[in-house]
């Protein structure tokens, strides 16, 4: 199930022109010195933990929300008279490209992802980060059995007297 998920998101956000990067959660920023470089603007897919509910046939369901990491480069700080605010502003612009990619976003197993919160990071370094969270519920068949048909049973119905 978050295979799935996992690879349509990719397939959806790699469709955002200005995404140079789109890859799985792992604490990038906290270990930026540490880690592969990576290129900006990208987008880092989280899943958060979910509660699973049991269906017939060992089939399961749950609500899924992925918290979508949208890196890029800071800009200086700009006020409204900055000739610059335009540039520094772009950052939002991609935050909405985002949002319009994921807004029609439903695969086999999963329905249309449903934007549930929005965080900016207001106290960044070299990097922006903002946290976009978006929820769909999915079904998961992989462990579901076919029915299978009880050989031999029988049912008497015996006439009342």
């Amino acid at each position: 199930m978050r295979k799935q998920i996992y690879l349509k998101v990719c397939q959806q956000l790699e469709q955002v022109p200005e995404i140079r990067l789109v890859g799985f959660w792992n604490e990038q920023l906290a270990m930026v010195q540490q880690t592969r470089p990576f290129v900006l603007p990208a987008v880092f897919i989280e899943f958060e933990p979910y509660e699973i509910r049991q269906l017939s046939m060992h089939a399961q369901e749950a609500d899924i929300t992925l918290r979508l990491h949208i890196l890029t480069r800071a800009m200086d700080f700009v006020d409204n008279r900055d000739k610059r605010m335009a540039v520094a502003l772009q950052y939002f612009d991609l935050i909405d490209d985002v949002n319009k990619a994921m807004a029609t976003l439903r695969g086999d197993g999963f329905s249309t992802f449903m934007h549930t919160q929005s965080a900016t990071n207001h106290n960044h370094a070299e990097i922006i980060e903002s946290i976009e969270c978006w929820q769909c519920r999915a079904t998961d068949a992989t462990a579901m059995r076919q029915a299978q048909m009880a050989v031999g049973a029988g049912l008497h119905i015996a006439e009342k007297q």
